[in-house]
């Protein structure tokens, strides 16, 4: 039996008259005008509006070459991106620090707890992303061996532009 696979797009352009109402213009949403006499008149009543998308994304990231041995540093690059339409404000970043590592020396940036370390970007705008690096010590792992020097991050908190 042949299958037959059939793709559609649509693609929508606007384009804006010289003189043509804007989204968002204060006279915008007039819907009792024709556009006839005067062309700087919004003769429709519908206009395209987009979607706020919040959507952030996160990759751990290291640089530095084994084999290594306790007492080494280990820095850990976490990359941020903003894949969404609007800013991100106040991401908190959570590094689980396991027990075949320590809190390493220059994190000026990160406040250390128990079992993790966490930092609070500012900002993020869309389309953007940032950079933030965590030095870890490593020391003797305690069981499962497996897990000992696994190291995660995540995002814990964000707020988007709106609240």
């Amino acid at each position: 039996m042949k299958f037959q696979t059939r793709i559609s797009t649509v693609i929508h352009i606007l384009i804006y008259k010289r003189n043509a109402v804007k989204p968002g213009s204060p006279d915008d949403n007039v819907i009792t005008e024709d556009g006839k006499n005067n062309p700087d008149e919004d003769e429709d009543d519908h206009d395209p509006a987009g979607i706020e998308v919040f959507d952030l994304a996160l990759k751990k990231t290291t640089t530095a070459n084994g084999p290594f041995q306790y007492g080494s540093v280990v820095p850990f690059v976490i990359t941020v991106y903003n894949q969404g339409s609007i800013q991100a404000r106040d991401v908190v970043v959570v590094d689980y620090i396991p027990s075949g590592f320590t809190f390493g020396p220059g994190n000026a940036i990160w406040t250390n707890g128990i079992g993790m370390a966490t930092t609070t970007i500012p900002s993020i705008n869309p389309g953007s992303s940032v950079n933030v690096t965590i030095n870890l010590v490593v020391q003797p792992g305690s069981n499962p061996l497996d897990r000992a020097w696994y190291n995660e991050a995540e995002i814990k908190t964000a707020k988007d532009d709106k609240k």
